[in-house]
């Protein structure tokens, strides 16, 4: 028995360590876009802008985002697990409760992927919009191949989105394994 509980033990750090790595990458999103944004606009020692570098933003936003929704899908398998199969009856009652809260009306859980997508499209259609206004306004570059491009972005962006509710809905839904026991 004690060996069940050890491992529901060490289920629940590692669902404390990903939400860990999940603030990290929400504040290393903002870093990014910030950095990519002041050289961009020539906030930097050399004064130089690359207003092309706006461009980068929705992509940089896309792959954190991608690193988040796998880790927010970690923490949902280890959960149901938990809810399921855990042997320790306070922490399958949490889970429990954690898990209605989430899928319910309250949208309590909802919060932190709301602000991730967000985020994201907030960031990148900004940066594709300054993106497009200086390049034109310096005609660095055609806007439509700057829209294209941006665009792609933000399209990333969106699809990251929706895969991840995609599979979001598979862990809430599909059935265990016969072989993890009860």
């Amino acid at each position: 028995m004690e060996s069940a509980s050890e491992s529901a033990r060490l289920l629940k750090q590692e669902i404390n360590q990903t939400t860990d790595s999940l603030n990290d990458l929400a504040k290393w999103k903002l870093i990014t876009a910030a950095a990519l944004a002041a050289t961009a606009l020539g906030l930097t020692t050399n004064g130089q802008h690359n207003y092309a570098l706006l461009l980068l933003i929705p992509y940089a936003c896309a792959y954190v985002d991608l690193h988040c929704y796998q880790h927010l899908i970690r923490i949902a398998v280890i959960a149901r697990f938990l809810r399921e199969h855990g042997r320790d009856k306070e922490l399958r009652m949490y889970e429990r409760q954690c898990d209605r809260l989430r899928t319910g009306q309250s949208g309590v859980f909802n919060l932190m992927t709301s602000a991730q997508i967000l985020s994201s499209l907030v960031m990148s259609i900004l940066a594709v919009g300054g993106a497009l206004f200086f390049g034109r306004r310096d005609r660095e570059w055609h806007p439509f191949w700057a829209a294209c491009f941006g665009a792609v972005g933000l399209v990333l962006v969106w699809v990251l989105w929706k895969h991840y509710q995609r599979k979001d809905e598979l862990v809430r839904t599909c059935e265990m394994r016969d072989h993890w026991p009860n």
